[in-house]
């Protein structure tokens, strides 16, 4: 049987494709390509290009395919700008409710949801457990939050089993450097500040050291993300049941010892830093306990520190300044 990831072109999604393979897994992956890659898919993984709002294609990939659990990564960017949030929103919640029809009629009832720390908002919780209330502020902490309901709602009605997994700040990249971050993100620091360090863009974040906040952000490795959504589909396999997870390693850096860090790994002295306001609805401090991860999956890191993740990320950003681009595209 096979593990169908959705959005497994993905900044995340590809390298728990790339996992998956490794642990000898049959993986399938469907994604549009909107912000994936082509050329992040695994070579050893069936790749169908298509959008999983499109309840006949979709169903074509279950028909096709023998499909035991679902990964899901797909999601379409949550712009801020008024006359894009609404559709954004429609966006994921029609993608997650075609995918939950499908998966119901042909009887898969496992899937493990990558969703993400801002459910939790501007919480005054540190560390932040899974017992904090969720209180999402960002449009993104909204619709993640809107989609984890809809899986408890389908809990409900006809018993799917999912494991979702709150994830904090990613950074990182494949120790091979076959696939890494190449996406647009200003919430992505590490990437934006590597970026720079190579002249790619001129960095600025909504928590760098002209802000009024130190934005004490948890920094977790892609690969360690990657590892702990594999470990949720053997906690469904041994029929465990529904759960949710934090992910990240319980502490905190500022910008200012991210880009510290930065220039330590690149060797590059100075990296451009352009000023920018705070934002209001952020919160001082974003630390993880993920003590339930460590207990109940057995979710061990293996990249936890910052020097390791930078480390990782430069070694893709420095040999692939263009990203994906500089690459011949393989179809799907």
């Amino acid at each position: 049987m096979s593990i169908l990831v959705v959005g497994g072109a993905g900044y995340i999604g590809s390298h728990a494709v790339y996992t998956l393979i490794e642990k000898n897994e049959k993986a399938v992956v469907v994604d549009s390509l909107a912000t994936g890659h082509a050329e992040a898919v695994h070579p050893e993984a069936v790749f169908y290009k298509g959008d999983i709002r499109d309840r006949h294609f979709l169903r074509q990939v279950f028909e096709n395919e023998d499909i035991e659990t679902v990964m899901h990564f797909a999601a379409s960017p949550i712009s801020t700008q008024s006359n894009r949030v609404f559709s954004s929103f429609n966006e994921n919640i029609a993608g997650m409710e075609t995918l939950l029809d499908v998966m119901k009629e042909f009887a898969v009832k496992q899937i493990v949801f990558a969703s993400s720390a801002t459910v939790y908002g501007s919480t005054k919780d540190v560390p932040i457990t899974e017992e904090s209330k969720p209180q999402p502020v960002h449009p993104h902490g909204k619709v993640k939050w809107l989609m984890e309901n809809m899986l408890m709602e389908a809990e409900k009605a006809y018993g799917l089993n999912y494991v979702i997994l709150r994830s904090f700040n990613v950074g990182g990249a494949h120790p091979s450097a076959a696939i890494g971050e190449d996406r647009t993100d200003d919430s992505h620091l590490i990437s934006n500040v590597l970026c720079a360090s190579i002249g790619q863009n001129s960095f600025g974040t909504k928590h760098d050291r002209t802000a009024g906040t130190p934005g004490i952000r948890d920094y977790v490795h892609v690969q360690d993300l990657a590892e702990a959504h594999v470990l949720a589909i053997n906690h469904l396999r041994q029929g465990k049941g529904s759960r949710t997870f934090n992910l990240g390693y319980g502490e905190g850096y500022s910008a200012e010892q991210v880009i510290q860090a930065a220039q330590y790994v690149t060797g590059i002295g100075l990296i451009p830093v352009t000023p920018s306001a705070d934002s209001t609805d952020a919160p001082d401090a974003l630390i993880a306990s993920s003590s339930r991860a460590r207990k109940e999956l057995g979710w061990t890191p293996k990249h936890n520190s910052l020097i390791a993740i930078i480390r990782d990320a430069w070694n893709w950003h420095s040999a692939n300044p263009y990203g994906y681009s500089q690459h011949k595209v393989r179809q799907g």
